[in-house]
């Protein structure tokens, strides 16, 4: 006998495991068709875990092409979270007996440069990758992060956050560019060319030219 004593579920396959049930002793419950309301504690979790997402990415300004990775962020905030419903303790607390480690926590969407590795890499290359924090990777002790430049998706152990600051995802209209955003400020990018400027200089030289402030004479 379990410590678990019943599951609700819907009529779904997926949570219909009748000889894991039988085995541990748990009644499995079915919720009726359209009643969503007889599941009302797994539906409250959704919304309060919807709810969450929808601000991380509100506020790291990613497209909805990365709303699992935000899923994923918000679950593992609210597993280590306390909650006066269980004692002011957090769900992880609760379940291993012991305080969770969040000296690992890092904003979600923001700035991070990671390391190339070695055999990536010569005397002149650059050192590090720009990219953006998308999480954690379970069983392994490095980030989910993507790169600015290449769109790869990858995880890396050393990494260098910059919390305040984030990029935007241009729409594809645009391009499908990237922009740096300062602690929100201005969004400085170029979206008739391929590649963007990394160097401030031509940040503010390409600003000044399209506000018709400079130009470059062809002779």
């Amino acid at each position: 006998m379990s410590g678990l004593l019943a599951v609700r579920t819907t009529c779904w396959k997926e949570f219909c495991w009748k000889d894991f049930y039988d085995k541990h002793g748990i009644i499995h419950q079915t919720t009726c068709v359209e009643t969503p309301q007889q599941n009302f504690v797994v539906e409250r979790k959704h919304q309060h875990i919807l709810n969450v997402t929808r601000c991380l990415m509100f506020q790291s300004k990613l497209p909805k092409l990365f709303w699992s990775y935000a899923i994923m962020h918000v679950v593992h905030l609210i597993n280590i979270v306390s909650s006066t419903i269980i004692s002011n303790k957090c769900p992880y607390e609760k379940l291993y007996s012991t305080a969770p480690d969040i000296s690992n926590l890092r904003i979600f969407g923001c700035l991070c440069f990671a390391s190339t590795p070695e055999n990536n890499k010569n005397k002149l290359d650059p050192r590090a990758k720009r990219c953006i924090f998308l999480g954690f990777k379970a069983g392994t002790k490095g980030y989910i992060v993507i790169d600015a430049q290449t769109r790869e998706i990858f995880v890396s152990k050393n990494v260098l956050f910059y919390e305040q600051s984030f990029y935007q995802v241009i729409d594809k209209s645009e391009q499908n560019k990237l922009s740096y955003d300062q602690n929100f400020g201005e969004h400085i990018y170029d979206s008739s060319r391929d590649s963007y400027h990394r160097g401030s200089m031509n940040r503010v030289g390409n600003t000044l030219m399209r506000q018709g402030i400079l130009k470059i004479s062809k002779d």
